[in-house]
């Protein structure tokens, strides 16, 4: 009989974990698009003041025109960023001395 009560134990013990893991990722499931909304609002915002809005162009137009700043943009995220070389003094100037 004490098999039968820890075996209920540990299946009831299942179950609770199992509605917990649920509930966790019902909350992280609704964070994300909680999160992904924001950025649409955000990325909306940025398009008003971009004035793109304005325009009267077909949607494809400006998919295609997006599409072309994100891969410019993600080609320099990879490349490393390196600092404008320092130009050299003139001749002549105070600091050629």
């Amino acid at each position: 009989m004490a098999r039968t009560a820890s075996r209920d134990s540990l299946i009831k013990q299942r179950k609770e974990a199992e509605e917990r893991f649920k509930r966790e990722k019902e909350r992280i499931e609704r964070e994300i698009r909680r999160i992904e909304d924001e950025e649409r609002l955000r990325f909306g915002r940025l398009a008003e003041k971009a004035g793109v809005l304005d325009i009267e162009i077909p949607d494809d137009a400006i998919i295609e025109a997006l599409k072309a700043v994100a891969d410019r943009f993600r080609g320099s995220a990879q490349k490393p960023v390196r600092e404008a070389p320092t130009p050299a003094p003139a001749e002549g100037s105070a600091d050629a001395a």
